[in-house]
Formats: C-alpha cells, structure tokens, sequence
C-alpha cells in the first residue's frame, strides 16, 4: 500500500532530541515500512528518508507555524496525495486536506487528519475526520474546551476553542507510541537507577517546571530538569527555569541527544510530571516507563489514562505528590516497561491506524 505522512512543518522529522507530533510521525512510517508498506514521508529538510519510500521537503519554519508552508505540500505535491492508498496528515492546521476536499472530494475517504491538540486549528472546509491520542482529548474537542480549560492557565489561554467537533467528527482514539526498541528498560541496558527524579518537557511554564521543583525541595530530593528548547519563546523562559534550577543547586541538561536522553530516563528513580494543562497524550511519560522509569504526574488531561498503580502515581493534591516520592520504589520497572511495550508500542500503534483504514476503505 502506499501511504503518504505529512508530518509538522515546524521541525525535522524525527527530531534531533526532542519534538511530539515530529517524533510521533516517524514512529509512523516506522512502523509502516516494517510492514511493508510504501511510506512518502513530506517533511522538511534534514528530515529521515523511510526505508521503503521517499522524502519529499517542504519549507521548514524552525519553531513557527507557517500556513503558506503546508499550503506547499499540496502545491507542490498534490498528486502524491492523489495516487495515495492512505493520508495520514500530523500538520498543524490541515491545509492540505482542505485543498483535496476542494479539488478531488472523491478522494477524500482515505484522508486522516491526526490533531496536536485542541488548540490547533482544525480543516474549516469538508469533513473533520479526526484521529486524537485520548479519550480526555475527544471529551474536550467535541465539547468546544480547550487545553487548557479548567487549568491555572484557563485566564490566559483561553477556555473555548474556535472549531469544536460534533462526535462524528472524530474517526477513532489511537494512542500515540514510542519506539519501545530504542527506549530501553534499564536493566537490558546495563544501566543502574540513581538518587535523583527527573522532570523533562518544553521549559513553558504550564509543562509544570516551577512546581517540580517545590515538589523537590518539599521532599529535599535531587532533581534533573531537562529541556527541549525549539523556538524564542522557549528560550526566554529557559532563562526562567535556569535561574530557579540555579538558585536551588538541581542540574539542568540542555537540548539533549536521543542517547543522553535515554541514558537519564534510565537512571532516573521517577519521571517527575506535575503538568499543569490539560495534556493532550504525553509522549515523555511513556518514554520514561519504556525504559523502565516510573512517573508521578498531576490528574490533568490524558495522564489518568496513561499511568496506572503499577506505573506510577497520579496526582492532585501536595499530600499526593508527597506520598508518591515516599513510594516511589515500590513500583517495579518491569511493569512499567511491559505496560509500555503492550499498549504504547509503534507496531500496537500502526495495527490501530491500519485497522482505520480498513474501515475507512469499506465505508469509503
């Protein structure tokens, strides 16, 4: 079958260290080339040519959304989406599924718009056809709420998102994965657990740094936090976020390599995750439980639905946080990497976009 992914244009695919929709893209056609399939991938330059397929360049905006970009993949490659078996569409406001619906609506059906969450702007012009990483996700797409409803951040961001869904709208709920092979359990890896939790996203501030840090210094435990840092806006609030780190002795890594990243989860006694938005999936949390690292994380967004009693804690409360540091070790790696392995794997993950397709193709 040949599949074409249109990844973000924001960043590389995959990216260097560290990216969600880009990363979650590659793990896709990944997984499609292991099954054999014949994946096109469109994304920008110094991205990865698929094993079994091509890479096609589409102008790269390097930490900013950019319509016109998107609006080129389909300019420029627009028969590539016609002589498609299968489109999956991980850009970040679906220009490019527009543009078919308007020139070739007969073509439509085998089009898939896979959502970076509910403040994305969605296709304004045919059907939605939405695929999301969470059940929390839908719930809120379909009642208008944005990510950040309900949230300290609601006053800032916003409570109501422009293009809510009808339940129709959205095709199915498939888990995002990770490469389960490459996030390794600590144990095969040869690699022992160390005195330190970890605390790993963007260094906005809703991604919880700030309060990682009071969680730490509550339970005088030594933090690492690590951040991506992929635009100027991410650069002045890792100004924030050093200062604080700096202030309070806990090691900072930068920007970090696949493998430094890897090595820290797996040394980690805990991913340290108290999100403060409505978290559309989380790819961090299943890559620290991939390598066989526990997560203790706030109760907003898809977190309920991603750590479990064998996983790691889910949090509300300081009394909570607190407790999950003080049992921190009784949940075992080995369960953590099983649960990732059996429900966030790319092979689990591809099998549940195949099985859309089939659907999709029977109805279509």
């Amino acid at each position: 079958m040949k599949i074409v992914v249109l990844s973000t244009s924001v960043y590389r695919c995959p990216p260097l260290g560290y990216g969600g929709a880009e990363a979650f893209a590659w793990y896709l056609v990944k997984g499609l080339n292991r099954k054999g399939h014949e994946v096109t991938l469109i994304a920008p330059p110094q991205s990865r040519t698929p094993e079994n397929g091509k890479l096609l360049h589409i102008p790269c905006t390097y930490g900013e959304v950019d319509l016109d970009a998107e609006y080129k993949a389909w300019e420029w490659y627009k028969h590539e989406f016609i002589n498609a078996d299968y489109i999956i569409d991980l850009s970040l406001n679906h220009i490019p599924s527009e543009w078919m619906w308007l020139e070739y609506p007969e073509e439509h059906w085998k089009y898939v718009n896979v959502l970076n969450g509910t403040v994305a702007f969605a296709p304004r012009i045919g059907p939605k056809k939405f695929v999301v990483g969470s059940y929390s996700w839908k719930h809120r797409l379909i009642n208008g709420l944005s990510d950040f409803a309900d949230t300290p951040w609601e006053n800032v961001f916003g409570r109501h998102i422009a293009y809510p869904a009808n339940d129709e709208d959205v095709l199915d709920v498939i888990y995002w994965c990770v490469d389960t092979d490459m996030y390794a359990y600590h144990e095969d890896a040869g690699v022992d657990k160390e005195d330190f939790i970890l605390w790993f996203a963007r260094p906005t501030p809703y991604k919880g740094w700030k309060q990682a840090i009071e969680i730490a210094k509550r339970n005088d435990v030594k933090l690492v936090l690590m951040a991506g840092i992929g635009n100027k806006e991410h650069e002045e609030n890792f100004k924030l976020l050093k200062a604080e780190a700096d202030k309070n002795g806990f090691e900072v890594v930068v920007n970090p390599t696949h493998e430094q990243k890897i090595e820290i989860y797996q040394k980690a006694k805990a991913l340290l995750y108290p999100v403060q938005y409505n978290e559309c999936f989380g790819l961090v949390v299943v890559e620290a439980m991939s390598c066989g690292t526990p997560v203790i994380a706030s109760s907003l967004g898809a977190m309920p639905e991603l750590i479990d009693d064998k996983t790691g804690f889910v949090c509300r409360t300081d009394e909570d946080y607190d407790k999950a540091i003080e049992l921190i070790d009784s949940i075992k790696p080995h369960d953590c990497r099983k649960s990732a392995v059996n429900r966030f794997s790319i092979d689990v993950c591809v099998e549940n976009y195949l099985k859309l397709y089939n659907k999709l193709k029977k109805e279509g």
